[in-house]
């Protein structure tokens, strides 16, 4: 896949995971230090409305709107909005329980939590995230699962 505009700081590629659950994943092509920044999404994030979100998934196919929902997520401080952020690869970035990226509260940079050696999955905690009701109503109208659907999936798997 080929690398977009992106808010990455390092070398990176996005491939398939293998666990196909996942889908792509985003993998570190160096080591990186422990405290090392990222990513930085500078103005890549956009914020929607609900309105806006509506008309958008009402313009796309079922399969279009499971790849957006799958790809969105809504901070606990805007818990109103649907935060996209369709030309940064950072959207393939998925969950782990055990991450090896932290975003510190309100924090606008990801920083690398461990040493993380060259190939390894780039992983972040979703449990931070908000799933207020009407977002988990959009998940599940297009058989997404939401944020905190995909935090206890992951949990239940990991017993």
């Amino acid at each position: 896949m080929e690398n977009r505009t992106t808010g990455f700081l390092i070398a990176y590629e996005v491939k398939d995971c293998e666990d196909k659950v996942k889908g792509f994943g985003v993998f570190a092509k160096q080591d990186i230090a422990k405290g090392t920044t990222i990513w930085r999404p500078t103005s890549l994030i956009k914020k929607l409305s609900l309105e806006e979100v509506y008309v958008r998934l009402e313009s796309m196919t079922p399969e279009e709107a499971q790849i957006f929902l799958k790809h969105a997520f809504v901070m606990p401080s805007e818990d109103d909005k649907l935060c996209i952020n369709p030309t940064d690869d950072g959207r393939f970035t998925n969950h782990s329980s055990n991450p090896n990226e932290y975003v510190p509260e309100g924090g606008k940079e990801a920083f690398a939590a461990r040493n993380i050696k060259a190939g390894e999955e780039l992983t972040i905690d979703y449990s931070g995230l908000a799933s207020p009701q009407w977002y988990k109503e959009l998940c599940h109208k297009y058989g997404v699962m939401s944020t905190d659907e995909v935090v206890e999936f992951e949990r239940k798997r990991s017993c």
